[in-house]
């Protein structure tokens, strides 16, 4: 079952699909979910019937990805997931993807570009952990439409990694204050 901020990321994707954005970009602190909201990006309504390509920076994250995709509902979903390098040598596979979701945007920076130009008809969907930061690529002009902060994380419990609540509130004070 989904959190509260995570079915608020999945419900922004949604929307942002629907209305046919280009590039959608969701800002997501480590360990706060950011691949179960990807599998349940693949369990919408709008996104069963694409082909969907899932971008990482790493095998291990590969195989993450699929166990969390690969619990829950036994929905059929039409779905690839490989490496930045893997993906662009299977650029010249000729398949076609509706929809590109890169975990870790600017990991493979060096890459998104060439995805970018195959896939032109694709809608994109970056997930970081990487918040606030502009960088360069494809992503850099791209407005976030969900964030998640590791402070609110902390505020909400979802992360607790304190001895008491004093000092997770105390923690994300200055982290609040300093952003």
């Amino acid at each position: 079952m989904l959190r509260n901020h995570q079915k608020q990321a999945v419900n922004s994707i949604e929307l942002a699909i629907k209305k046919g954005v280009k590039k959608i970009k969701i800002e997501m602190a480590v360990g706060t979910g950011r691949f179960y909201v990807l599998a349940a990006v693949l369990k919408l309504n709008s996104v069963k019937e694409k082909r969907v390509l899932i971008v990482t920076s790493t095998n291990v994250a590969c195989e993450k990805i699929k166990k969390v995709i690969s619990e829950g509902e036994g929905t059929h979903i039409n779905y690839e997931i490989m490496t930045y390098i893997t993906a662009i040598e299977h650029v010249r596979s000729g398949i076609d993807y509706s929809i590109v979701i890169f975990d870790g945007i600017y990991f493979g920076e060096e890459y998104l570009g060439a995805l970018f130009d195959r896939y032109k008809s694709a809608q994109f969907i970056g997930f970081t952990s990487t918040l606030g930061e502009s960088r360069e690529g494809p992503f850099a002009d791209v407005k976030s439409i969900f964030t998640y902060s590791y402070a609110q994380a902390l505020l909400d419990g979802q992360i607790n990694r304190f001895n008491s609540d004093d000092e997770i509130v105390k923690l994300c004070k200055r982290m609040l204050i300093h952003n």
